[in-house]
């Protein structure tokens, strides 16, 4: 069996022998993707991305796996929180100045 998971958008595909079943025995199309990528399964804690941010393309180029999710929050969330930092911290400056 194969879904698109309802609000949300994920591919889920029938398989409830995978460590990673949910209790429905789907596991997330991403994630069996990303192993056959890496030739062995996800370890604990390693997270798959989609790199253009469509969550029902799993095809092999798009999807990246990091060691974690702060790896994965890091790297897709640092540009925008330093900006927003150096900023903050331009208006401030401009502020003390006058």
């Amino acid at each position: 069996g194969r879904y698109i998971e309802p609000e949300k958008g994920y591919v889920m595909i029938r398989n409830p022998s995978h460590p990673r079943a949910r209790q429905n025995g789907y596991v997330l199309e991403h994630i069996l993707v990303a192993e056959e990528m890496l030739g062995r399964p996800l370890l604990p804690g390693e997270e798959v991305h989609h790199k253009n941010r469509v969550k029902d393309d799993n095809r092999p180029e798009n999807l990246q796996v990091y060691e974690s999710h702060t790896d994965h929050w890091m790297t897709e969330h640092y540009e925008t929180v330093a900006a927003a930092r150096d900023a903050a911290n331009s208006r401030r400056t401009s502020t003390d100045s006058t």
